[in-house]
């Protein structure tokens, strides 16, 4: 067969003309992909579940003939896992050095803790209403001004001595109603002037069972040529098992113990 211009039209067998169309559809479908990923995906096509066969465009329905899967081309594939952690850094480098602080006091000495037993305990009426057993520690606080600030913790148990005034009774007419065991704490806090010597090293052993005789006894080892408490803070806290409470302090009492419980 020859065209209009007389040059014989050359013949395409069937083997030539698949790979024409296979061609063509090659190029149809790269420019399809092309142009969705152009505009961010959205472009949908009929993708075939066996091999050997051509894409299609869906049906006006948005749908694809059997044997072929709808696909989106060019959208954003879904959020892939998390990747593990990767390896540890290396160590940075050394920070300045930073301003000296200011000089600090000196830190507290503490002593103890020492027994003592079998110390009357006397109330706001006079009677030794309570046997007390307890440990005493002192804490030997140097200030800033060279003076001393020394605590001393008491924490033990008392025995209520039946008959005896109550420690905290309504005009001094409640007695002891019976033998009771209880726990207590209690504290002083002593001055100690500036310019006072302090020996860290003294020997003390005091057995004496009063608080107050035991602790004039530490200031005059410790604190040689000093004497006596003076002026000091205090407060003592009292339980028993029962719920009975007294709180003996320099800022004032509160509660009783009868002894019920």
């Amino acid at each position: 067969m020859r065209n209009r211009i007389g040059v014989p039209r050359p013949k395409l067998r069937g083997a030539r003309w698949m790979h024409v169309a296979a061609v063509v559809l090659a190029v149809a479908f790269l420019t399809i992909v092309v142009t969705a990923l152009a505009a961010g995906g959205g472009t949908k096509v009929c993708v075939p579940t066996k091999a050997g066969k051509f894409l299609s465009t869906p049906k006006s329905g948005g749908t694809c003939a059997k044997n072929a899967t709808l696909t989106e081309l060019g959208a954003q594939g879904a959020t892939g896992e998390k990747g593990a952690t990767g390896e540890k850094g290396a160590t940075g480098e050394k920070g300045a050095t930073g301003e000296k602080g200011p000089a600090g006091t000196s830190s507290p000495l503490v002593f103890g803790p020492y027994n003592s037993a079998d110390d009357p305990d006397s109330g706001e009426c006079g009677d030794e209403w309570a046997k007390d057993t307890y440990t005493r520690t002192y804490i030997v606080d140097p200030q800033s001004d060279g003076s001393f600030q020394v605590t001393v913790l008491a924490r033990g148990s008392f025995t209520t001595v039946p008959g005896a005034k109550q420690p905290e009774s309504a005009g001094c007419t409640g007695t002891i109603a019976g033998e009771v065991t209880g726990k207590f704490y209690g504290e002083y806090v002593l001055h100690i002037p500036t310019g006072a010597e302090f020996n860290p090293e003294a020997a003390y052993s005091s057995t004496d069972p009063s608080l107050s005789k035991s602790t004039e006894e530490f200031v005059e080892a410790f604190f040689p040529g000093q004497s006596g408490l003076g002026s000091y803070a205090w407060q003592f806290h009292y339980r028993t098992p029962g719920g009975e409470s007294w709180n003996n302090t320099d800022h004032g009492n509160t509660g009783n113990i009868e002894g019920n419980s």
